[in-house]
């Protein structure tokens, strides 16, 4: 009995497999006469069923630890329930079954490899639980790599955007300096005009005056020959 106490005061069971022995008790504690609950759970079997687990589950976890005929009441429960799964938890064949099912059975029913069957399903939750902090490490780092990442893609974004609208200012200052240029092109061509359509005024102002000129010269030299010949 002293070595029993020792290995219940020694075990050690995974958060589900503890949960669900929480949860067997519970459902147990609410179906027990007065006189077969634990003193210290008499508060807890008045809850309702789900306020048993809530709000007792310490107290009834301590309770299937401590009392070896609450225990024995709930693992009565479980093989009459859950026939398969105590025989198979008793045969050791539990390959099919749930393992928090099967640890907190074991721990229930105590067949004669209980502490080993729990002490697999402890082993087997830390194992998942280190390679959940492996993932989740993994996750973090790719995490940190994509915010990397996309903070370069924003500073690239931002350097892009700042040498297009460098270049589009480029751009625009050639555009205005041709507007400028072909502006003051524009400007000469039609000084260039207006000296054109100006000297063609001027030489057909100059041609008409020189022909009135020699209209002049022909008509006074028509009346001097006219004089010359009444002499």
């Amino acid at each position: 009995m002293e070595g029993e106490a020792s290995d219940r005061a020694a075990v050690r069971l995974s958060p589900p497999a503890r949960r669900r022995l929480v949860e067997l008790g519970a459902e147990t504690l609410g179906r027990l006469r007065p006189e077969e609950v634990p003193v210290a759970l008499r508060a807890v079997a008045r809850f309702t069923p789900k306020g048993r687990v809530q709000r007792g589950g310490v107290a009834i976890a301590a309770a299937l630890d401590a009392d070896d005929d609450f225990r024995a009441h709930v693992a009565s429960a479980v093989e009459e329930a859950l026939p398969v799964l105590a025989a198979a938890v008793r045969g050791g064949d539990t390959a099919a079954c749930d393992p928090a099912d099967v640890a907190a059975t074991a721990f229930l029913l105590r067949p004669p490899q209980w502490l080993q069957t729990v002490a697999d399903d402890v082993r087997e939750w830390d194992r998942r639980q280190g390679a959940g902090k492996q993932v989740t490490a993994e996750r973090d780092r790719m995490r940190e790599e994509v915010t990397a990442l996309t903070a370069r893609l924003k500073a690239e974004r931002a350097s892009h955007r700042t040498a297009i609208a460098e270049a589009v200012a480029a751009v625009e200052a050639d555009l205005a300096r041709v507007r400028r240029e072909l502006r003051a092109r524009t400007e000469q061509a039609r000084d260039a005009d207006r000296a054109r359509d100006e000297a063609v005024a001027a030489l057909a102002e100059e041609q008409e005056r020189a022909g009135r000129a020699a209209a002049a010269a022909d008509a006074e030299a028509r009346a001097l020959r006219a004089r010359v010949a009444e002499l």
